[in-house]
């Protein structure tokens, strides 16, 4: 949408023009953080940069009205692994959010409520933009539901902030569902990984079992890289299939169990969410691969 400033009393209208070249991240970070009851009405600023099990929160506030912690992370543009790094920030203050209460205590004094509820945190998220289907994809992530803002800072000293509306209506529905009912859907496919005959039974051996888990668990999401898991969060699981064998990852916490048939590594945090990879090429390693899975599924739970 256009925006325009009436520049004089005679009507004349001035363009507005984004700042896109110079704008750094922690302009956007800085600016709300300082004006945080201004652009969020019933929040309390906690902190900048807070530690949490080895990652920082952006900014740590607290829902004067909802008594609830809120995390606020901050990026540039899109990014397709914040929704599940922010539902993987809200499981870090689930676990240790008795760390930070004295903190709360010292910012909030009178107001801080008789029982901080950690396992109810919510997460708002600032953008300039957000795909299609980060959009589609906030309703299923297990309540309360991640926010959405898309920003726009204009050159003439102008910020708007917009809260992005997601189709709830979408929440669950499978690809077949959507492209029944008419609605865009992504044009990936399980074709396009190029598994030779072998790898692909294994493959499908593996998505059925990762489903019959349990009954929250969703049919996999086909993306470009690979296929992705999920029950009431954020993937707890990716497969990412090739000619000859296929890649899985999972998020688990703490050490990776030891299994006759896998051996797993470590993934860099900087990677993104998951925590371990192995490889399957063989049957004999389903069973293995699937107790792990499994072992994921909990933790996402």
């Amino acid at each position: 949408m256009a925006l325009f400033k009436i520049s004089d009393s005679k009507g004349k209208a001035e363009s507005l023009n984004p700042r896109d070249a110079d704008l750094l991240e922690r302009d956007v970070h800085e600016l709300i953080s300082r004006n945080i009851e201004i652009f969020f009405p019933g929040l309390a600023f906690i902190a900048n940069k807070q530690y949490l099990e080895g990652k920082q929160l952006d900014t740590l506030a607290f829902h004067r009205d909802d008594k609830v912690p809120v995390i606020i992370e901050y990026k540039l543009d899109k990014d397709r692994h914040v929704l599940s790094q922010a539902a993987g920030y809200r499981q870090k203050l689930k676990r240790c959010g008795g760390d930070l209460v004295n903190l709360f205590r010292d910012k909030l004094g009178e107001s801080f409520p008789e029982q901080m509820a950690f396992d109810q945190t919510e997460i708002y998220i600032v953008a300039k933009h957000f795909s299609r289907d980060q959009q589609d994809e906030i309703a299923e992530i297990a309540a309360p539901t991640p926010r959405l803002f898309s920003y726009i800072w204009y050159q003439q000293g102008i910020f708007s902030l917009e809260e992005i509306t997601p189709n709830p209506s979408l929440s669950g529905t499978t690809k077949r569902e959507r492209r029944d009912r008419g609605l865009t859907v992504d044009s990936y496919n399980i074709e396009q990984f190029g598994m030779d005959r072998t790898v692909r039974a294994i493959y499908q051996k593996l998505d059925d079992g990762i489903r019959s888990l349990d009954h929250r668990v969703k049919e996999g999401t086909v993306r470009k890289n690979f296929v992705g898991y999920r029950a009431t969060g954020p993937y707890f699981c990716t497969i990412k299939p090739k000619q000859k064998f296929v890649n899985i990852q999972v998020r688990i916490s703490g050490n990776f169990p030891e299994f006759r048939t896998i051996a797993a590594t470590k993934i860099p945090d900087e990677q993104g969410t998951m925590t371990h990879k192995f490889k399957v090429e063989r049957d004999d390693q389903i069973d293995d691969a699937l107790s792990a899975v499994r072992i994921a599924l909990e933790n996402s739970l």
